[in-house]
């Protein structure tokens, strides 16, 4: 058996690992997980990667000789640049110089030629500077005391050290170091400090807004972006303007232009000669990084944490852009389709992890997401859905202010901040979206009260002044029904969701363009889940815990059959030739006939179901929280059981594959009864897997880890090798064997010195070794000679003779016991 573990491609990049050659040809490096990924500018080809670091990297910055790295686990590795510039190798990959911190490493700074360094620690962040011998320089100008300390921003009791320290502040982005390294920019919420090291002296400006990023323009000018949005310059030349409506979460700037953006998925550009905005081409998802040549000449940008952007600023054209696989991961044949918030499919190939199509479902300015798709070769299907559930992430405003302000090196302290901020933070925000949920107040249960009273009242009223009237009782309840402002859509209440709808499109794949073919919406239900048939245009979707078959016919789809069922099921499962329909419940699995539409059996699970698919067109995988079973359709019974606590599971073609995600993931495969596994060099668990068979090529096993990394284990030949023998086509006779009759020896040996050690008496003691032998042992040391009998003639002579008769001897008692003694003896 021969195999091959590789990784194709994908990864998701560090908006904050970016930085740019400064010399001859121009290259982009960014973080990409534990790798760093090296481009060519414009087009944004791939040329190598430098895989020294074993965490993830968090920071980039280039000298003119050497590329400058930090990662999670606080190491920072020097790569110096290849001399002789080749496209193939443009650093060397052997580390020229390293140096571990005891903090994960947020942030790295060139300035005056000198190296800074920024780790979290204490709920503060520290600045400090390298020593070329390695380490810190404890010489600093960096190094204050508390009363400097106290004066750039306000510190706890627990936080002041008796003696002096590296300097301290407090968000990661509202601090930059001047080109001279002399001068920092500190800013304390409202509060903006400029403090010149040398001189002692510190220049305090109110902001009367927060400030969330600060950067030095020059020696002499700085500027800083508020929560709101607004951009302010101080200095030499000061100048303010305002055309975020919050904070961007990147920016870079020349001598005269500044360039951000964020959150609203557009690059703007200022230039403060002409005082004149222009907007860049449109992007549709958020900017999390940006970083500009020295020349001015491009801006590469991360959008939505796997998409790489380059930009002309001059001409406002995009020049490149370059997408890895992110977001809900469906696996087909050959393709791997992800789903990119909010609203844009995007197919990659599962070979290269390369970028091949994108399908978006509806406009940039749309903010109905797409909530389940299903796809075969002709046809996709998407579901969006408007007015569901609230979202828990966190509003522009706190995501901004989370982006800036709060870690981004030691992961475990960022979902921590992260998580009080959704709890705490968003309190205000989630009280104003509970008002005004489908036009009734959710949290003041004293307005309820009085609205309940109120009915009551008028009901009585009501029917008091109606006694004399025949007025049916529906009419009755109808007055009573008060009518829900907010929102005009009537709510289905046996939904399992109320939405206010959900809209179903049709696209049919022609010549490599997606067209759409039909859509319609239903309103007040939600849609989910959603399948296509593996064979024919027909697809399955549950409506409000309604079960409908569609099918296209008359060139048209039309509603071909639908069931009420009981709950709304998880997942939709078609078997492989498309007659039979698995219902994925919580623990249940109910299987539905295609043709009576009428239900087969429902089969009880102990533990909760996390997926299932079908082995063959007879056989089911169920992968449970304890183990993964074999669900025999034709005994209608568990046939098998593998006791394993899987993250996920994949089968087809009799072909089973799961991961078991430990310190490095396992991915186990089972043909026909013979396993095997592979270990994924790589921490990073596994969240998605697939298996496919062909008779020729043989077994492919494709993974995406939680990096956004793409794996691919390719095996030739799986299974017993059957060895070909040649046919008998005549019976040879077999030779007799040729035995050799050999002289027989006697041997014989003395053993009376060892049998006399073993017994332990006296020689004289010890009977002879044949008696002993025959007798005791049975054993013949020496073989006797046989004794031939002999012949030996008597004469006898005849003479009479009388018989004598002998009385008994009379013993007396002296005589007994003496004969006694003599035979004891």
């Amino acid at each position: 058996m021969s195999y091959i573990v590789r990784r194709v491609g994908g990864g998701t990049f560090n908006p904050n690992a970016m930085c740019v050659t400064h010399y001859g040809h121009m290259h982009l490096f960014v973080g990409c997980g534990t790798l760093i990924n090296i481009y060519s500018l414009p087009d944004l080809r791939l040329v190598d990667q430098c895989n020294s670091h074993h965490a993830r990297v968090t920071s980039l910055v280039c000298t003119k000789d050497c590329l400058i790295s930090g990662d999670a686990d606080g190491f920072i590795l020097f790569h110096r640049f290849n001399l002789l510039q080749s496209e193939q190798s443009i650093i060397e990959k052997k580390v020229s110089e390293a140096y571990q911190h005891s903090e994960p490493i947020e942030k790295l700074l060139i300035r005056n030629d000198t190296l800074f360094y920024i780790y979290f620690k204490q709920r503060m962040f520290w600045v400090t500077e390298y020593s070329n011998n390695g380490g810190c320089n404890n010489n600093s100008i960096f190094i204050v005391n508390n009363q400097i300390q106290k004066r750039l921003c306000d510190l706890h009791d627990s936080l002041i050290h008796n003696e002096p320290t590296w300097l301290r502040f407090p968000a990661l982005n509202n601090f930059d170091i001047d080109p001279t390294a002399t001068k920092v920019i500190v800013s304390d919420e409202c509060k903006l400090h400029i403090f010149d090291l040398y001189e002692k002296q510190c220049t305090d400006i109110n902001l009367f807004n927060p400030a969330r990023i600060c950067r030095f323009r020059n020696n002499n000018d700085a500027f800083v972006f508020t929560q709101n949005g607004k951009f302010q310059q101080f200095g030499d030349h000061p100048f303010h303007d305002h055309w975020h409506y919050v904070c961007p979460n990147a920016c870079v700037f020349d001598r005269t232009n500044v360039y951000s953006g964020g959150a609203e998925g557009v690059f703007l550009s200022l230039s403060q000669t002409t005082n004149r905005h222009n907007f860049l081409p449109r992007i549709g998802m958020t900017i999390e990084g940006m970083v500009m040549t020295d020349n001015s000449q491009y801006v590469a940008a991360v959008i939505d944490k796997n998409m790489l952007v380059v930009i002309d600023p001059k001409s406002n054209s995009l020049k490149q852009s370059l997408s890895h696989i992110v977001g809900d991961v469906f696996f087909g044949r050959n393709i791997i389709t992800s789903l990119r918030r909010p609203n844009l499919l995007q197919f990659f190939s599962k070979s290269s992890g390369d970028c091949i199509d994108s399908l978006p479902v509806s406009s940039y300015n749309s903010r109905v997401p797409v909530t389940d798709f299903a796809l075969t070769q002709d046809y996709v299907i998407t579901v969006e859905t408007a007015d569901g559930k609230p979202n828990t992430n966190l509003s522009v405003a706190l995501q901004a202010e989370f982006n800036h302000t709060k870690p981004h090196g030691n992961i475990a302290v960022s979902n921590e901040v992260y998580q009080n901020m959704l709890t705490k933070r968003r309190f205000d925000e989630v009280k104003k979206m509970l008002r005004m949920e489908y036009g009734t107040d959710t949290n003041e249960n004293t307005k309820e009260n009085n609205k309940e009273s109120n009915k009551e009242n008028n009901k009585e009223s009501n029917k008091e002044n109606n006694k004399d009237k025949d007025i049916p009782e529906s009419v009755e309840n109808a007055v009573e029904m008060e009518a829900i402002e907010g929102n005009p859509l009537v709510h289905d209440k046996d939904a399992s969701n109320c939405v206010g709808y959900s809209e179903i499109k049709i696209w049919k794949h022609i010549e490599g363009n997606f067209q759409l073919e039909q859509s319609f919406r239903i309103v007040g239900k939600a849609v989910s889940p959603l399948s296509m048939h593996p064979v024919l245009p027909v697809y399955a979707m549950v409506v409000s815990k309604e079960l409908q078959l569609w099918r296209h016919a008359s060139d048209k789809w039309q509603l071909w059959k639908s069931r009420k069922l009981g709950a709304t099921p998880d997942k939709l499962v078609w078997s492989p030739d498309g007659s039979v329909l698995a219902l994925q419940n919580k623990n249940s699995i109910e299987l539905f006939d295609v043709e009576s539409f009428t239900v087969m059996f429902t089969k009880m699970f102990d533990s909760i179901i996390v997926s299932s698919c079908f082995l063959n067109d007879t056989e089911m995988i169920i992968h449970s929280k304890d183990s993964i079973a074999t669900f025999d359709l034709r005994k209608l019974a568990v046939t098998k059981r593998i006791f394993a606590q899987a993250a996920c599971c994949s089968a087809s073609d009799n072909c089973i594959s799961f991961v078991v995600n430990k310190n490095q993931p396992i991915v186990v495969l089972n043909v026909e009864g013979d396993m095997k596994c592979w270990q994924l060099p790589t921490s990073a668990h596994v969240s998605s897997l697939n298996v496919v068979r062909d008779p020729v090529k043989g077994v492919e096993v494709s993974a995406v880890d939680a990096d956004n990394f793409i794996w691919l284990i390719y095996i030739e030949q799986f299974g017993r090798q059957e060895s070909k023998e040649n046919r008998i086509t005549a019976i040879t006779p077999v030779k007799k064997k040729e035995v050799k009759v050999l002289p027989r020896v006697d041997v014989g040996e003395d053993k009376t010195k060892h049998i006399m050690e073993l017994v332990g008496v006296p020689s004289h003691q010890v009977p002879q070794i044949d008696d002993l032998c025959a007798a005791m042992f049975g054993l013949l040391i020496e073989r006797r000679s046989e004794e031939k009998p002999t012949t030996v003639m008597v004469e006898l002579d005849e003479k009479e003779t009388e018989n004598e008769v002998v009385d008994p001897v009379e013993l007396s008692a002296q005589e007994m016991a003496k004969l006694r003694q003599f035979f004891a003896s």
